[in-house]
This record gives C-alpha cells, structure tokens and sequence, in this order.
C-alpha cells in the first residue's frame, strides 16, 4: 500500500499549504481591516506585506492547480491518487485497518474498527465524482488565474481584475478541502478506513 500511502500523503500536503496560504491571505486581508493597531503596524513596512499577500495567494492557486492538473506529464495529481485508491481496494477494509492499528500500537484495535467501513468500488466511483465536480468549479473559474495572472503573466490588469471578481471565498473554502477528502476518510496506511456519511 505504499503507493497509495505516499499519493496520499503527497496530497495531504498539498491540500494543507495550499489551506494555509489562502487562510493565510484571508487573514492579511481581514485583520488590519478590523484592528487599526495591527494596520499601524503593517504601514510601518507596507511593501514586505503586500509582497507577502500577493505570495500568499498565488501560492495558494499554484497549489490548486498542481492537486487538479491532469497534464500527463505530471508526476501526481488526484486522478493518480484515485487510480492508486483503486487498485489499493483490498487494503481498505476492517481487517487491515486492524492490522495496521496493532502494528501502530493500538490495543484493542478490535473495538476502533467497529465503526468503521470497508471501502468498495462504488464509494472509489462516489469520491471520482467529487473530485470531477471540484475540478469542474476549479477549471471553470480558478485554472484561468492560475495560468493568466500568477503564472504567465498574460492577462492585462482589467481582465485580471475580471477574472478574480468570479471567484468566491466561500465556494474556495470547500474546493480547499475537497483534494483528498474522500480518500482521506478512508485513511492511509497508519490511518482509518472510514465511516459512512
């Protein structure tokens, strides 16, 4: 299981920066709004953050494109995450789960897994969705900024502006966390297999 392990694990980490630079950015542009004291001091070396706001999100779109690519010659994306998934099925029951609870010191692992699932070939179809549905979003109105503003810089600044006033910061909170979240509620190779929601 090791291929899903590090797939998995790969995404987890990219889902989580590309998290912490979008909050991160949130947070610069919310804070000094709502606290004169923190905007004083921010005024006090403007250009160090509005670089580091401007970093903070194109990081963050940088990373979003890198889990929804599905250029061939990347080396990993979701669907190579989902095809490891698959052919990992048999790992993600109950009784491995146990077994990798026991190797990971858990005693009684028994009772841990009770709740849990095993994963079959319609939740890998159920979670192959998700990924398309939030592909969809991404490609429909984030891949374009990616590529058009932060990466090659062909966009004038009206159409960037028009392009950025598409997105939404409540529709990005989601997209954020949807990379590996079916994958993830089914575990890796120290984690769980799953509940049912």
């Amino acid at each position: 299981m090791s291929d899903f392990a590090d797939e998995l694990e790969l995404f987890r980490t990219e889902e989580e920066v590309a998290q912490q630079y979008f909050f991160g950015y949130l947070a610069l542009q919310s804070i000094p709004g709502r606290n004169p004291a923190v905007l004083d001091r921010m005024n006090d070396h403007p250009l160090f953050w509005i670089t580091t706001r401007h970093a903070l999100l194109l990081s963050a779109f940088v990373a979003l494109w890198r889990i929804f690519d599905q250029d061939p010659r990347s080396i990993h994306h979701s669907d190579k995450l989902l095809r490891s998934v698959w052919h990992n099925i048999g790992e993600f029951t109950r009784a491995e789960l146990a077994k990798r609870k026991i190797t990971g010191g858990l005693d009684p692992a028994a009772a841990y897994v009770v709740a849990k699932c095993d994963l079959t070939p319609k939740d890998v179809g159920a979670m192959r969705k998700e990924v398309a549905a939030w592909r969809k979003v991404y490609e429909a109105r984030y891949r374009e900024i990616r590529h058009g503003v932060f990466a090659h810089k062909g966009l004038i600044s009206a159409d960037s502006n028009l392009l950025m006033a598409q997105t939404n910061i409540e529709e990005m909170k989601p997209m954020l966390g949807s990379c590996t979240p079916s994958a993830a509620r089914y575990g890796s190779s120290t984690t769980t297999v799953g509940r049912r929601t």
